[in-house]
């Protein structure tokens, strides 16, 4: 019986989903951009 989901429910997590994997790209994004000063910082400590 719980396999059965009525139409309104449906939406809910998808868009939470959707959010989720916004915040995952950002997440990913900041760590990329630290990474890359980061590698930016050895590069001018080791020419």
């Amino acid at each position: 019986m719980d396999a059965y989901l009525p139409e309104p429910r449906q939406g809910k997590p998808i868009l939470s989903l959707m959010v989720l994997q916004k915040q995952q790209c950002q997440t990913f994004a900041l760590m990329a951009k630290a990474n890359h000063e980061l590698k930016g910082q050895k590069q001018k400590n080791h020419p």
